[in-house]
């Protein structure tokens, strides 16, 4: 055999190999169900947080893998077994902090999913979240208006609601010392409280 022609043959296993080599390299894993359903940017939109949506059963809701903690079918009003936001801390409120983040709300007339409260990084798609300054608030939305002060004039410190597009739900925002500390997603059916 010729030295061309052995070089000739060398060079073709060697580009067959390298081809073979490159159609046997592992694929990408698949995601997981919770890369899937997790937003990308914890939003509190006008219908829900991401697959998480006003009105859902507490199976629904678990089913979306932004839940943890719920158990049982009936509502409870934001009682331990509605659950919470994954990710939120666990605790519950306190006198030193007596506000609501990251709890679920199930109505306990029709066990449907009425109220999503905000913890953390959740924002409204304006980017108000838990911390927002009044300013930030206001500027965001101006028709937002907290509890009317001694003389019944607006103020900016207190609970407000801005309702949104829909009529369906508002968004129920706690301002205290100037800043948010308590952003939730109401349906307009909720029935837990106020």
């Amino acid at each position: 055999m010729s030295s061309h022609r052995r070089s000739s043959i060398i060079a073709l296993l060697a580009t067959t190999v390298l081809a073979l080599s490159a159609c046997t390299a592992a694929p990408s894993p698949a995601p997981t169900p919770s890369q899937l359903s997790t937003p990308a940017t914890p939003t509190l939109s006008a219908t829900g947080y991401g697959a998480l949506q006003l009105g859902m059963t507490k199976a629904e809701a678990t089913a979306t893998g932004l839940t943890t903690g719920i158990s049982g079918t009936d509502g409870a009003c934001g009682g331990a077994a509605d659950g919470r936001l994954a990710g939120a801390p666990a605790t519950e409120p306190t006198d030193e902090n007596p506000y609501v983040q990251g709890t679920l709300f199930f109505s306990s007339n029709s066990g449907k999913l009425v109220v999503i409260s905000a913890y953390g990084p959740v924002a409204t798609p304006e980017g108000i979240k838990i911390g927002s300054t009044v300013a930030e608030l206001k500027a965001a939305y101006p028709t937002w208006s907290g509890e009317p002060d001694d003389a019944g004039n607006p103020s900016d410190s207190g609970r407000g609601y801005v309702e949104l597009p829909g009529g369906k739900a508002s968004y129920r925002i706690v301002v205290i010392s100037g800043a948010v500390v308590e952003l939730s997603l109401d349906s307009a059916a909720q029935d837990c409280y106020e």
